[in-house]
């Protein structure tokens, strides 16, 4: 019996970061036009933008896809940023209420 599995990391081989790069650019492009299409002048949002942009940069060029643990280094370093994202929002005006509470 064959196992039909697929998989992206099979699919692009070496040019893992090449097609990474691709991905993490037009993700940041998207999020530029989307706030200039939302009318965002703030220069915070652009400099937040470009600092995500470097640390995405960061991750895909210094991990080293054949370690395991480097790959889970980089991963709770994403992880780390997300939680300062997230603890900066439910500390914005207003504070954070539960949905539904």
């Amino acid at each position: 019996m064959k196992v039909g599995v697929k998989s992206t990391a099979l699919r692009f081989g070496d040019s893992t970061k090449e097609w990474t790069t691709g991905f993490g650019i037009a993700c940041i492009s998207s999020l530029a036009l989307s706030g200039y299409n939302a009318d965002i002048a703030g220069w915070p949002y652009y400099a937040f933008l470009a600092a995500a942009s470097g640390q995405l940069a960061w991750q895909i060029w210094t991990v080293n896809l054949t370690c395991r643990a480097d790959c889970n280094r980089n991963d709770q370093i994403g992880c780390y940023w997300c939680s300062l994202e997230e603890k900066l929002d439910n500390n914005s005006v207003g504070g954070y209420e539960e949905p539904y509470s």
